[in-house]
């Protein structure tokens, strides 16, 4: 039974050429379709996933109408966060800034041991630690960058600066000839 209506199959789809091929394309045009969206939406809900309250995080982008059009930044001026704490007091509010620059590590007589060429330096206030969880390999989540001229690292910065994440804790590195 199976076998004749394969048979069956086969030579319709023989006779009607056309009209296979365009079924055929459609069903792949669709198919690679389906898979596409699938993957830019997977691609885009997979960032940052570990926080607690991620469906509860938001990020305030700038609109600005130009001569071109709507353009769209990541960036807001700064005084933006505090307005946000003062008109909004029961929202949690952090600010982030994004440079580039030179660190150099210092060992204990003040000397210059290395230097690094970073063009990612990020810089924010203490509350970004109320918001965003991350793991803590050392120190106090709760004090960090309270205090001027602090510094968090990753583990992976670190051991790069210092060799060892265990040693980064309590030393001193200098931005821009600035030490934090």
């Amino acid at each position: 039974m199976i076998k004749n209506n394969l048979k069956t199959v086969g030579r319709n789809l023989i006779r009607n050429k056309s009209y296979t091929a365009i079924n055929i394309a459609g069903l792949a045009i669709g198919i690679a379709a389906s898979l596409l969206i699938f993957l830019v939406i997977h691609y885009e809900t997979s960032f940052d996933n570990f926080h607690q309250n991620k469906d509860r995080i938001y990020r305030v982008v700038t609109a600005a109408k130009t001569p071109e059009g709507m353009q769209y930044g990541t960036g807001v001026p700064l005084p933006t966060s505090q307005g946000l704490r003062i008109d909004y007091p029961q929202i949690k509010v952090t600010s982030i800034f994004r440079n580039g620059g030179q660190i150099s590590v210092l060992d204990d007589n003040a000397r210059v041991l290395k230097k690094f060429k970073e063009p990612d330096i990020f810089f924010s206030d203490p509350q970004f630690f109320g918001i965003f969880n991350f793991a803590w390999l050392a120190g106090d989540k709760k004090a960090a960058l309270t205090e001027p001229n602090t510094v968090v690292l990753t583990q992976e910065t670190a051991e790069k600066y210092f060799g060892n994440w265990r040693d980064a804790v309590g030393k001193t590195i200098v931005y821009e000839n600035k030490n934090t």
